[in-house]
C-alpha cells in the first residue's frame, strides 16, 4: 500500500476520519518503529567506500554522510583497483569481513590493539586494517523514507505486509484519544514465553513479518 491507502485503512479501523493529523503521525511513527524492531535483510543498503589515503591502516568513515543510516550490517575489504574482494585471513575476521567490536574490546588479552576490526563512536566508524586500506564495501540497515508526501513515502513493509503498520497506527490513534479498550485490541502485549501471536492484532502481524523476513542460519 502507499501512504494514501494506509491512511484510508487506518480510518476504516478507527472510524475516526476526523483525526487526520493524528492518523498520519501514527502511520509515520509506526513505519519507523516497525522497521527498527529487527535486522531485516530488505533494509540493507550497500555502497563502495574509497578512502583518500590508501596507504593508511587506520581509517575513519563519517556515518552522517550515509543516507538513512541506522546501523552497520557488515564491512568488508575490497581489492585495490579492480573492485574485487581481497582474500585474507587474520585473527578476528571471517574471510574478508571486518569484525565489529565494542570500544572496550579493541585491545586483546595481551594488551595489543586488534586488527581487521571496526567500532562506532558517535557518528564516526573507526576501522583498523591489517593491510593498507583504500577500498571497502559497506552494508548498512537503512531507515525507510517517511514523509507526509505520498509520492515520497516508501516502505517495503507497507507494500508486503501493510497491516503491521495499519494495526499499530490504529492502536496509536486510540491511545491518543484515551480509548484504552480499543487500544488493547491492537497493542495487547503477548503472553510471556508463548510467542507474539498471543498478543493484539499488531503483534500477530509482527510475528508474520519476523517469520517471513528474518534469516535464521542452519
Amino acid at each position: 500500500m502507499n501512504l494514501t491507502e494506509l491512511i484510508s485503512a487506518v480510518y476504516t479501523q478507527t472510524n475516526r476520519p476526523d483525526l487526520v493529523a493524528e492518523t498520519v503521525q501514527a502511520i509515520l511513527e509506526s513505519t519507523l518503529t516497525i522497521h527498527s524492531v529487527d535486522t531485516f535483510e530488505k533494509d540493507i543498503k550497500e555502497a563502495d567506500v574509497v578512502f583518500n589515503d590508501g596507504t593508511l591502516y587506520i581509517q575513519q568513515l563519517d556515518l552522517s554522510q550515509i543516507p538513512f543510516y541506522r546501523k552497520v550490517a557488515y564491512l568488508r575489504k575490497m581489492d585495490i583497483g579492480v573492485n574485487q574482494v581481497e582474500q585474507f585471513t587474520a585473527p578476528g575476521t571471517v574471510g574478508n569481513f571486518f569484525k565489529k567490536v565494542e570500544i572496550a574490546d579493541i585491545i586483546d588479552t595481551y594488551g595489543y590493539e586488534r586488527s581487521n576490526i571496526f567500532y562506532q563512536a558517535g557518528s564516526s566508524l573507526n576501522i583498523k586494517s591489517s593491510t593498507p586500506l583504500k577500498y571497502a564495501k559497506l552494508g548498512w540497515y537503512a531507515h525507510p523514507t517517511v514523509s507526509t508526501d505520498p509520492a515520497v513515502y516508501s516502505s517495503w513493509i507497507a507494500q508486503e505486509l501493510p497491516y503491521t503498520i495499519i494495526y499499530r497506527a490504529a492502536g496509536q490513534v486510540y491511545t491518543m484519544i484515551g480509548e484504552d479498550k480499543s487500544y488493547a485490541i491492537y497493542m495487547r502485549s503477548p503472553t510471556p514465553g508463548q510467542g507474539e501471536e498471543t498478543g493484539g492484532l499488531y503483534y500477530q502481524q509482527l510475528a508474520v513479518l519476523r517469520r517471513d523476513n528474518i534469516y535464521w542460519p542452519s
